[in-house]
């Protein structure tokens, strides 16, 4: 328990900080997050606050962030750092708002990114599908996002779990449906849906009950 001391940041040769489930408390300190050698970022499941730092998204040698579970709030950086390793970003279960400008152009390695139980608005960000082609994951469910699903989210040929469901999204996802995609979910229920989309599987209706 307690706060992340910022001693930490001390540890210069550090790769791998794993505090998950601690019931720590508090912000976390820029110093940690701009340690020269750190790869793994591990924080889920404890009741931190305030925002992420941006300089998380700027870093040369993360490759995996994972924040899920606690109490962040803030919006997401509209910038980040080229030529990123990160392979995975984990946020989901916060309070975070605003559209998504993750820019997904620094991260062409990313695979999994899980932003589900946040208060994100605005339109999908129509870049994932053309600078991060790797993605096998993709989790955006139970947010406030609007829109259509972009045309661009087609050329995510590894993708097998788009989970998209309990949002106001619209339109037609059967384009989709040629890329056989295993865990595809939206809200697709009821007798008028939301969503079109006749291989997801995963439906939600307008009181976000759901099946399957």
């Amino acid at each position: 328990s307690g706060t992340i001391p910022s001693e930490l940041g001390n540890l210069l040769r550090l790769e791998v900080l794993d505090l998950g489930s601690n019931g720590l408390t508090g912000s976390i300190p820029d110093r940690i997050v701009s340690l020269p050698r750190l790869k793994i970022i591990e924080m889920p499941d404890n009741k931190l606050t305030g925002t992420i730092p941006p300089l998380i998204f700027e870093s040369r040698t993360l490759d995996s962030i994972e924040l899920a579970g606690n109490l962040l709030t803030g919006s997401l950086p509209s910038r980040g750092g080229n030529q990123n390793l990160m392979n995975q970003i984990l946020l989901s279960g916060n309070l975070l708002t605003g559209s998504i400008p993750l820019p997904i152009e620094s991260f062409p390695n990313l695979e999994r990114l899980f932003l589900s139980d946040n208060a994100f608005s605005g339109a999908l960000p129509s870049t994932i599908g053309i600078t991060s082609p790797g993605l096998t994951i993709v989790a955006m469910d139970r947010n406030l996002l609007t829109g259509t699903v972009p045309m661009t989210f087609r050329n995510l040929t590894a993708l097998f779990r788009l989970k998209l469901e309990i949002n106001d999204l619209t339109g037609n996802m059967n384009f989709l449906c040629s890329n056989y995609i295993s865990e595809l979910s939206s809200d697709c229920r009821g007798r008028y849906p939301e969503v079109l989309c006749d291989c997801c599987f995963l439906c939600c209706d307008i009181i976000n009950e759901c099946n399957n």
